[in-house]
């Protein structure tokens, strides 16, 4: 028999017995052991009417079992937010974004925090319109023990920090571990400060994380969904609709090139006007597009 559903079949009776079957692939009889002590299932029905009874023979007597399908395991979930602190709780790089509109991008890239929780390591990416000012503030903020800089550009560079973990920062973590979700990096900070991030794991966790928010730091949820990181989170911004125009367009060759489908024969696989086909093609296209270079740190 397959092997993609599982089905467990439990008696007052011993034994209990388990056997693996998709629902069309049931027959009259399943063998579900070897030798002359094992069970035979006689009566073998899908696997959707697991509250029938079953028969089943071994050796010289019969016992009737009832089943209970086994939960497949759910599906990692994505949550893409923003949190947004207040003054109060922002590291003073964060209030430089915030303030003084120099940092034209800041993403953090990567980090990792030392056993006991006091030191943060930290890797962002950071475009500024006045590199002096910025390394200016950097170099006075005293919870930085030490930082390098690779500079692109004259306005864009990689910069490494090792500083001493706030309580924030650490309870900030702590919540994350607690439920066992996971941050995608990179984390990207918005023209306000605001942290947008793609948190992965269970969909439990995800509500308990976005229930647990303390008061004051507000919260924009953007996109929740099964994680798929081979589209990144490009095909969750679309609708149906549009999805599933984009998709049209491409089977009857609208993105070919040269082209070799029209928008009317997008329209008339779509059953719409030729309009409504040319609107529901640009706004996938703006979403992929603005996805695609990343529009969100100004503000989208």
């Amino acid at each position: 028999m397959g092997g993609q559903a599982l089905a467990v079949f439990r008696s007052d009776a011993k034994p209990t017995v388990a056997i693996r079957a998709r629902p069309d692939e049931c027959t009259d009889e399943c063998v579900v052991g070897r030798g002359a002590n094992r069970p035979v299932l006689t009566k073998a029905l899908p696997l959707a009417q697991c509250d029938i009874g079953y028969q089943l023979a071994m050796g010289s007597r019969s016992i009737t079992l009832k089943c209970q399908p086994v939960e497949h395991p759910t599906s990692v979930k994505y949550l893409e937010v923003t949190f947004r602190q207040p003054n109060r709780l922002l590291h003073p790089m964060q209030r430089l974004i915030r303030e003084e509109g120099i940092v034209r991008r800041d993403e953090l890239q990567a980090w990792n925090v030392a056993p006991d929780g006091d030191i943060l390591y930290a890797l962002f990416y950071i475009e500024v319109t006045d590199s002096d000012r910025y390394l200016e503030a950097l170099e006075a903020v005293d919870m930085i023990r030490e930082y390098d800089v690779t500079h692109l550009a004259e306005d864009a560079m990689y910069v490494y920090v090792r500083e001493d973990a706030r309580e924030v920062d650490q309870r900030f973590f702590a919540a994350f571990s607690a439920l066992n979700l996971v941050v995608v990096p990179p984390v990207i900070y918005d023209e306000t400060a605001g942290m947008r991030m793609t948190i992965v794991g269970t969909g439990e966790s995800l509500q308990t994380l976005l229930e647990g928010v303390p008061a004051g730091i507000e919260t924009t949820v953007h996109e929740v969904g099964e994680y798929d990181h081979r589209a990144g989170t490009i095909a969750g911004a679309l609708t149906d609709r549009q999805r599933e125009a984009v998709t049209v367009a491409l089977e009857v060759g609208y993105y070919d090139v040269p082209k070799t489908g029209s928008l009317a024969d997008v329209a008339a696989e779509l059953g719409c006007a030729q309009s409504t086909a040319s609107t529901h093609l640009k706004k996938a296209q703006s979403v992929v597009m603005e996805r695609l270079v990343d529009r969100r740190f100004r503000g989208r």
